[in-house]
């Protein structure tokens, strides 16, 4: 897969931090900048990656089963957006 992307991107799982607390629900794939995000692991294993330096975000599903599900998966994908328009704007 990283045969696809900028040398300066890289490709992970776990979770989306903001600095002010703000922690999405698990990512299947954050797609982020190398060179700018520090290595931030929780005690159990889970990667953490700042919004700033978070470049993607997908989600794989390979079946949805119901609209109120894919409403789940959309509403987080946008909380993340929120994420980062809250971080711009302070």
């Amino acid at each position: 897969m990283s045969l696809y992307i900028p040398q300066q991107l890289s490709i992970g799982s776990g979770f989306v931090i903001s600095s002010d607390g703000a922690v999405s629900k698990q990512c299947d794939i954050i797609i982020y900048s190398q060179g700018d995000t520090p290595n931030l692991e929780g005690n159990a294993g889970q990667k953490f990656f700042p919004i700033e330096t978070v470049v993607a975000v997908i989600e794989v599903k390979s079946d949805i089963q119901s609209e109120a599900k894919l409403q789940g998966y959309l509403k987080k994908l946008s909380d993340i957006k929120l994420m980062r328009i809250n971080i711009a704007e302070h």
